[in-house]
């Protein structure tokens, strides 16, 4: 996640990252009229660590989702290492257990 942030500040030629400096994968499945609420008592730096969070949130469980909780596979999609997936996922509370289809016994 954060090299998508890194990359899209780095090509972004405005001093504004919007939704269209990231790649459109990230946002797929995501109305436009969404929003992240925003609290403009709160100074900038914080509204963006939040807007960071949700999105990185987020973006781990639909990437957890997609992968079905394979954390090689999510994290190799992410362009991170294992560890720093992990790391993410902890952060967040993110357990990738609630996102492996359920082994069925067979008797």
């Amino acid at each position: 996640m954060e090299n998508v942030i890194e990359r899209a500040y780095i090509l972004e030629t405005s001093s504004v990252l919007r939704p269209e400096s990231f790649p459109r994968e990230l946002f797929s499945g995501i109305s436009n009229t969404s929003k992240v609420a925003m609290d403009l008592t709160q100074p900038l730096a914080e509204v963006r660590r939040q807007a960071v969070e949700h999105l990185e949130r987020n973006y781990l469980k639909e990437l957890l989702t997609e992968h079905k909780g394979r954390i090689n596979r999510a994290s190799e999609t992410a362009g991170i290492t294992t560890r720093q997936l992990h790391k993410l996922l902890t952060k967040h509370g993110i357990r990738k257990e609630d996102f492996k289809e359920p082994q069925f016994a067979t008797t």
